[in-house]
């Protein structure tokens, strides 16, 4: 009897150790539906994700200063970090890791960064960003393969972009990735791991078709190529192609990319034919697939070695792009969505806000159709960039970021006046520590000290910057409210202001009071997860990439486009009515759409035979309101008529 007890109380000890050993070693990350919206859930139990991006940090010795302040007193143990891969024996971009240096490498690196931001944070969850950037190297060895203008000339960039259409560099960057990603998984730290986010291009967004930002085309040796083989393995012969696509070659060597005036058009008239369009839509569509697909086989290979991350990246950029009129949405090339809504292997997009309308005086607005993303079981991550009014009581600004940060944003002269005469005490420093001077300072006691002095700022009014404490912490609650109430799986703050300062421990966020805000924001999620999120929403706008493709770029006047997309989303926001945005190429797959009892389509000047048809006999009944804004309907497949 004794010994029955007795291996009853052991068997009972096992598994309560079994059971201990496996809470603390599952670490499964997914995403599913969960009361109305698409929801983050790990190991079983739904979560809104709030990840501080920690900083841009490739030495060890730096990591870490703002999970051991900022991450710590705001309650946030979700962390984001810059990781490159090896490339076949040398980093991607050796100029930022210093590899080499003490004999390291890639892997012993970035687990030593690992190792120090653990430290910091016993309890840290990883986000890793994984940087696709080509080395410096390329440019001599590779300069085939680097993404060229007209002209031949590259990106003036700390990085230069690789061209999408580089099938030597992205199989080496996917051999990289796969090594990086076992080799972390395998680590002590894999079952820390929340996810993977790879990256690349202009901005590590996927975007910028060209190299210079009023381009649209890529003209390198390789997009050349590229481009040639793909027309003639989906037409067959040049005659065919000739006949299709409306275009005159004589031979296969005659084939090249369309030139930018082909894309832009000239000024006149709002839209192309069906038969103008054809050469340059073949392009703009293989492009944009070429860059999904990239996309895809990266995340593919993450998912391959831990099915339990989630993965995704930034693109499907809509609203920001959209600033730029047509223009600015055909040099993104984000158009092959529905590839990345279909795929297995993709969870989230992710972006920073649309930067016009993401102030204290705003409704805040992020660039993609959440309505899109919901359809195809996807779910979106805001990304919060930009600062909080403390910056602003640093007597110099030093930092790049700082300076791009307003630049990017509606923000008045006056701004822009402080940073001129800091450049001009700067100028007047020796070199060696013109712009180094302020690195390793903690600025915690000085914001402190500048807030209880109710220094005055006189800042000039910004739809992006605070002017002040109240509206600094008004803004950071607006966010994470925006969060709670849009089909949005989290957000992740960055401290752009304090990432070039190494060892400071940040300075937007960096205060008591801002804290305090960000712990709030915190309690705010814990409780909305358990809360139904479903849209009841009544109203449904749509915005056409296809009708994008028809339209002139004009090189001289300000566009329509511009005006149509972006300066409507202030009035939508401040209207206080609730809505889903789509594409409007996704309007059949909307089960739902009886939902809606207002409809409004912004852009929708293509409109084929058999959407108009799917239009009449769905839409137009049950006293529906559609709203058609200019040029609706214009062409179809086979012309442009009234």
């Amino acid at each position: 009897m004794l010994k029955k007890l007795f291996g009853a109380v052991v068997c009972l000890i096992l598994i309560m150790f079994c059971g201990m050993m496996n809470a603390e070693t599952v670490n499964n990350w997914s995403i599913k539906r969960h009361r109305g919206v698409i929801t983050v859930f790990h190991n079983g139990k739904p979560v809104i994700l709030n990840i501080l991006y920690d900083n841009d940090n490739w030495k060890a010795k730096y990591m870490g200063a703002l999970s051991k302040g900022i991450a710590k007193e705001a309650h946030i143990n979700m962390h984001m970090i810059h990781v490159t891969v090896d490339l076949d024996g040398k980093s991607p971009i050796p100029e930022l890791s210093k590899l080499g240096e003490n004999g390291t490498n890639v892997y012993t690196q970035t687990m030593a960064r690992i190792e120090k931001l653990m430290q910091a944070d016993p309890d840290a969850y990883i986000m890793l960003r994984v940087v696709f950037w080509p080395p410096k190297s390329w440019l001599k060895s590779h300069r085939r393969h680097m993404l060229q203008n007209e002209k031949g000339e590259l990106a003036k960039s700390l990085f230069p972009p690789v061209s999408f259409f580089s099938d030597e560099f992205f199989k080496r960057a996917n051999r990289g990735l796969k090594k990086m990603t076992e080799f972390l998984e395998k680590s002590k730290y894999g079952n820390r791991i929340l996810g993977y986010h790879p990256m690349t291009g202009y901005s590590g967004e996927w975007n910028r078709a060209n190299c210079n930002p009023s381009r649209i085309a890529d003209y390198s040796p390789v997009a050349r190529e590229s481009f040639r083989r793909h027309l003639l393995k989906k037409y067959g012969t040049v005659a065919k192609i000739n006949s299709i696509l409306k275009t005159k070659f004589k031979n296969k060597s005659d084939i090249c990319v369309p030139a930018e005036i082909d894309f832009v058009g000239t000024d006149g008239k709002f839209f192309k034919s069906p038969k103008e369009v054809k050469y340059t839509m073949e392009y703009l569509k293989y492009t944009s697939d070429t860059i999904a697909d990239r996309i895809l086989t990266l995340c593919e290979t993450i998912k391959k070695v831990n099915p339990n991350r989630i993965v995704g990246t930034s693109y499907s950029y809509w609203f920001g792009e959209a600033q730029g009129g047509v223009r600015g949405l055909l040099q993104n090339c984000h158009f092959s969505w529905p590839k990345l809504g279909n795929s297995p292997y993709f969870d989230y997009i992710l972006s920073p806000p649309y930067y016009d309308l993401c102030g204290p005086s705003s409704p805040t607005t992020v660039h993609s159709l959440l309505g899109s993303l919901d359809l195809y079981g996807k779910t979106y991550l805001e990304e919060s960039d930009h600062p909080t009014h403390l910056i602003c009581h640093l007597p110099e600004i030093l930092s790049t970021p700082i300076i791009w940060t307003y630049k990017m944003g509606a923000t008045g002269k006056g701004m822009l006046a402080i940073y001129e005469k800091a450049k001009k005490r700067l100028a007047k420093l020796p070199p060696e520590t013109r712009y180094d001077m302020d690195l390793g300072k903690n600025y915690r006691k000085f914001l402190i000290e500048a807030e209880k002095n109710h220094k005055k700022l006189n800042l000039p009014p910004s739809n992006r910057v605070p002017a002040n404490m109240q509206e600094s912490v008004a803004n950071t609650l607006r966010l994470g409210i925006n969060v709670i109430c849009k089909p949005i799986a989290g957000i992740w703050w960055w401290d752009m202001e304090g990432c070039y300062r190494k060892g400071t421990g940040g300075i937007s966020y960096n205060h008591p009071t801002i804290l305090k805000a960000l712990r709030n924001v915190d309690k705010m999620f814990k409780k909305a997860v358990k809360l139904d999120r479903s849209s009841i929403a009544k109203v449904a706008i749509f915005y056409s990439t296809e009708s994008i493709y028809y339209a002139k770029a004009g090189m001289k006047r300000w566009e329509y486009l511009r005006d149509s997309l972006p300066l409507n989303l202030r009035p939508l926001g401040e209207s206080g009515v609730q809505y889903m945005d789509f594409y409007f190429e996704d309007i059949e797959k909307i089960k739902n759409i009886d939902q809606y009892k207002l409809l409004i389509f912004v852009n929708s000047h293509y409109i084929s035979t058999e959407r108009r048809e799917w239009i009449n006999k769905h839409l137009k009944k049950d006293g529906k309101v559609l709203v058609w804004f200019y040029g609706s309907g214009y062409i179809n497949e086979k012309a442009c008529s009234i």
